[in-house]
């Protein structure tokens, strides 16, 4: 079910695939506005470069992708203050001990591949790669069996189901 919330605390798990673990970020929902917004930076404009198209892509999800983060999940995040050193744990949280105030310049700086995956899942539907590969090979499946079966058993086949979790 989808829900209107005007929370600013969904949490969304993102594989990270450097720590080998869900990163998990709070965020609002986006607005109408923000995402028409979104479109239109996507699609730039009628002179523009084709070429183009990546960067636009990327500074779209950046963008926007930022604007709706509320916060990162404790013990998600963490800083090597110097080369070396013990990394210290950072929290989005005011109350939190580990709190740091510019806790959103260091996703920026380290986190920056996340925070596009993410957009591309809240403003474009855009599955995570683990989902994409399930649903390639599900369609990959059904597609070949249907190929490869007589035209009178065709309507019995049952379309292939994955037993991993997404």
């Amino acid at each position: 079910m989808r829900i209107h919330t005007k929370s600013q605390f969904n949490l969304m798990e993102i594989p990270d695939p450097l720590s080998g673990k869900p990163f998990g970020v709070y965020y609002r929902m986006p607005t109408t506005k923000e995402r028409v917004a979104y479109a239109r930076k996507l699609s730039g404009g009628r002179n523009d470069n084709p070429e183009d198209a990546v960067d636009r892509v990327y500074a779209a999800r950046e963008e926007f992708g930022f604007e709706i983060i509320t916060g990162v999940r404790d013990g998600d995040l963490g800083i090597e203050e110097e080369v070396g050193s013990e990394t210290k744990p950072i929290s989005s949280t005011p109350e939190s001990p580990d709190y740091c105030e510019k806790w959103k310049d260091v996703l920026k700086d380290s986190c920056a591949d996340l925070i596009l995956k993410f957009a591309a899942k809240i403003f474009e539907g855009e599955p995570f790669p683990e989902e994409f590969q399930e649903k390639r090979l599900k369609m990959f499946i059904d597609e070949y069996v249907k190929a490869n079966t007589k035209e009178e058993e065709k309507n019995e086949i049952v379309p292939f189901e994955s037993n991993s979790k997404s």
